[in-house]
């Protein structure tokens, strides 16, 4: 935040800070900076938002990351309109499990890959359409949905990635938060079928978690908890997300 000056006119004058001492907020802040791993740390304004008052400060923690990547995938690149189709896979993750609640939101279909067990907590979350049994191969979702879906929204990876091409609709997109798509297989399949392919990066975005932090207020969204660990089982909290089979998030708590 600027500070004003002797000779700083009216016009140039700072507006008012959004945020006070003792706002509660949360945030995804910006990775060319240290992580949040952490007791304290640094945050820029427009980072910011403030948390939603109807839950705790752990399932907070799990949105920012996790919501902001779901929202710019289905909404900034993908253009995700009312009335069509998603597949997301990798639905028990972080990602997933918002991008599923996400685009049910939005007034979408929404389908989905997950392990067995997770069948009904997808559902749950907002998958009306099919789930599938990602533990049964790629080959279930391949079955009778070639070019079913306006958006594949990958976070898996791997053959799965590779498979997705075929279930996209034309002119539809392919969308992964997970790895770089092949090159020329997007090439190929925008002068096929006018199929659009994407990875990304998530970036910090305040205003937009602070639309989110609406939604989650509104119970529209929700966080999921999987695990809370204290900052010295850090490493411990990595390891079980390299693991896989985490449902939601793996919260690090700094404070008691």
């Amino acid at each position: 935040i600027d500070t004003p000056t002797a000779h700083s006119s009216p016009s140039s004058a700072p507006a008012p800070p959004v945020f006070r001492i003792g706002d509660a907020v949360f945030a995804l802040t910006a990775f060319e900076r240290d992580g949040a791993a952490a007791e304290y740390i640094l945050a820029a304004p427009h980072e910011l938002a403030r948390k939603p008052s109807n839950i705790s400060h752990v399932e907070a923690a799990t949105i920012p990351l996790s919501a902001l990547t779901a929202w710019q995938a289905l909404f900034s690149h993908a253009r995700l309109q009312p009335g069509q189709r998603v597949l997301v896979l990798g639905a028990t993750g972080g990602v997933g499990v918002m991008a599923v609640q996400l685009a049910r939101w939005k007034g979408a279909t929404v389908s989905a890959t997950c392990g067995g067990r997770n069948t009904e907590f997808v559902r749950g979350l907002g998958a009306d359409d099919e789930v599938f049994d990602y533990s049964k191969g790629w080959r279930i979702v391949e079955e009778g949905n070639e070019g079913k879906w306006d958006v594949v929204l990958d976070t898996v990876g791997g053959e799965w990635q590779l498979k997705a091409w075929n279930w996209v609709a034309e002119g539809g997109w392919l969308v992964s938060v997970h790895s770089p798509l092949d090159e020329e297989m997007v090439r190929r399949e925008f002068e096929l079928r006018g199929v659009k392919g994407r990875y990304f990066i998530v970036e910090p975005d305040g205003k937009v978690l602070g639309e989110i932090g609406k939604l989650v207020e509104k119970e529209a969204v929700r966080g999921v908890v999987d695990t809370v660990l204290g900052l010295e089982d850090g490493r411990r909290g990595f390891e079980k997300l390299e693991g896989g089979h985490v449902r939601g998030k793996v919260v690090l708590k700094a404070v008691d």
